[in-house]
């Protein structure tokens, strides 16, 4: 079982148990996309274990896209927590789909 939710730009977010994987073609409709760039978060009010965000590749070309505030969070505490690196001021623009085993997500911190 995974959990997916997609996550607004305006903050909005829903939530769906499903099956299986989610396919990036279930998922393009969704965050308002034709391709995805996998990327990883991390919110220990959400899950166990940092999770996939996939968010629109081509978000930052597109004139009316605006940035996702809890994505670019979410991102940022992965960033944090594994020590990594990214470019300054980079933020995530875009609706995004969050995607996590049950497991994963039935284990919060």
């Amino acid at each position: 079982m995974y959990k997916l939710t997609i996550i607004k730009t305006d903050g909005t977010e829903t939530e769906e148990e499903v099956s299986e994987r989610p396919s990036f073609k279930k998922v393009y409709a969704l965050i308002n996309t034709d391709m995805i760039q996998i990327v990883k978060g991390y919110d220990k009010h959400r899950a166990k274990r940092p999770f996939e965000m996939w968010i629109d590749e081509e978000a930052k070309m597109k004139k009316e896209t605006k940035k996702n505030s809890i994505a670019t969070t979410m991102w940022y505490d992965y960033l944090e927590k594994t020590n990594a690196g990214a470019l300054f001021g980079d933020v995530i623009y875009g609706d995004v789909a969050l995607v996590m085993t049950k497991e994963n997500a039935d284990g919060k911190e």
